[in-house]
C-alpha cells in the first residue's frame, strides 16, 4: 500500500549516474531521507520546522560549520537566512532555530562552554549561529 505524503513534506528527487554512464532517477520524500551527500562533499539534511500556531514543514538544510565538536545546518529549500539546526557529534535532535528563544536555546545547548553565554547572550550582540558554532569549537 502507498501513502501519500503530508503537505508540508519535500518532494526530493534523487539522480544518480550508473557505472555504465547512464542517469537513474527516483523520487522520496524528505521526510525519509535522513542525510544526502552532493558530489562537492556537502552535507544536507531534512528536518521539520514549525509549531502548533505556524504549522509546520520540512526544510532542506546544508552544512554550513562542521567541525569535530560541533556541525550547523542551515535552510536552502525553502530559502530562508534563519532556520538552522545545530548538532553534537552523536546526538541526534540537537537544537533547532525558533520563533523564539533561538538565541537562549543555542547558548543552553552549548552550555559546556561558559564564556559563549557571556559573549553572545545580551540582546545588542550580533548574533550569527556560525560565529556561535566557531567559537564553541574554539573553547577549551
Amino acid at each position: 500500500m502507498y501513502s501519500l505524503p503530508k503537505a508540508e513534506d519535500l518532494t526530493v528527487l534523487v539522480s544518480a549516474r550508473q557505472p555504465d554512464g547512464s542517469v537513474k532517477q527516483f523520487t522520496t520524500y524528505g521526510s525519509s531521507v535522513k542525510e544526502i551527500q552532493g558530489e562537492d562533499g556537502s552535507r544536507y539534511v531534512v528536518r521539520k520546522f514549525g509549531s502548533a500556531l505556524t504549522g509546520a514543514a520540512y526544510c532542506l538544510l546544508k552544512t554550513a560549520c562542521a567541525s569535530p565538536k560541533l556541525t550547523v545546518y542551515k535552510a536552502v529549500i525553502p530559502a530562508s537566512d534563519g532556520d538552522y539546526v545545530a548538532l553534537k557529534p552523536g546526538d541526534e535532535k540537537g537544537v533547532k532555530s525558533s520563533l523564539l528563544n533561538a538565541r537562549k536555546d543555542l547558548l543552553a545547548y552549548l552550555s559546556d562552554c561558559s564564556s559563549l553565554s557571556k559573549k553572545f547572550e545580551g540582546t545588542g550582540t550580533d548574533f550569527d549561529v556560525v560565529k556561535v558554532a566557531e567559537a564553541y569549537t574554539s573553547c577549551r
